[in-house]
C-alpha cells in the first residue's frame, strides 16, 4: 500500500529527462522496435540545459534517496509480520511467554526504529493528516516536489541543496540504526529461537 500525505505527490512521480536524443525500444513476442525521440527544451523557459542537467541530477539522488527508505520500510515491515506470525504460532503452542515477551519487545524497537523513515500515522490512510512531524520519507518526496515538480527549469537553490544534506546524514544514522537492530538484537533472538528450535526471523538485506 503506498505511503501518501499531502503535498507529496509531486515528489513521487519523479524528474523530467533533460533534453537530448533517446531511443525508445519496444520489444513484442521475439521482435523488437525502436525509434529516435528527441526531447526538446521549453522555448519559453530562462532556465538552460545546464540547469535542467543541474536539476535532474540531484531529483535523481533524492529519488535514489527516497528508495532506500522504501526499502528500509518494507524490509521492517516484513521482519515484524514474521514477528507477529510467530507470536501467534507460539500462542497456539502455548510455548514460554518469556519467548513471546522477547518477541514482543523486539518488535517495539523496529516499531521505533521505523518511525525515523515515515511517520507511522501515515499507515492509518489520513491524507492530511498533520498530527505527527513528517519524517524522511515525506521530506525527501516534498524536497523531490519542489525540485522537479515539472514547473520551471532552474537548478536547485543553495537552500535545497542545504536540506537534501542534511536528510542525507539523517537517512545514514537512521540506515546505521535499523542495521545495528538486525545485527544485534534480531541476531540474539534468532539465536534464542533456535536453541529452542524454532524457524528463526529472516531479514534479507536491501
Amino acid at each position: 500500500m503506498p505511503l501518501i500525505s499531502w503535498g507529496i505527490r509531486a515528489g513521487l512521480v519523479g524528474p523530467l529527462a533533460v533534453p537530448g536524443t533517446y531511443t525508445v525500444k519496444l520489444k513484442v513476442g521475439g521482435d523488437e522496435f525502436s525509434q529516435k525521440l528527441i526531447v526538446r527544451k521549453d522555448p519559453n523557459t530562462a532556465g538552460t540545459e545546464a540547469d535542467i542537467q543541474a536539476q535532474v541530477t540531484k531529483a535523481l539522488e533524492i529519488r535514489d534517496d527516497i528508495n532506500s527508505v522504501v526499502d528500509s520500510i518494507n524490509q521492517i515491515e516484513w521482519i515484524r509480520k514474521q514477528v507477529y506470525d510467530l507470536i501467534d504460532f507460539l500462542k497456539q503452542a502455548k510455548n514460554d511467554d518469556s519467548i513471546i515477551s522477547d518477541a514482543k519487545e523486539l518488535d517495539t524497537k523496529f516499531v521505533g526504529v521505523e518511525g525515523k523513515f515515515f511517520q507511522q500515522i501515515l499507515a492509518e490512510g489520513d491524507l492530511k493528516s498533520f498530527r505527527a512531524p513528517v519524517k524522511l520519507y515525506s521530506q525527501l518526496a516534498l524536497l523531490a516536489g519542489d525540485i522537479a515538480s515539472g514547473s520551471a527549469d532552474f537548478p536547485p537553490t543553495d537552500q535545497q541543496v542545504e536540506v537534501h544534506e542534511v536528510l542525507k546524514e539523517e537517512l545514514v544514522i537512521a540506515l546505521g540504526e535499523l542495521n545495528g537492530l538486525i545485527d544485534n538484537e534480531l541476531a540474539a533472538f534468532n539465536t534464542l529461537l533456535k536453541d529452542n528450535d524454532i524457524p528463526n526471523i529472516i531479514a534479507v538485506r536491501q
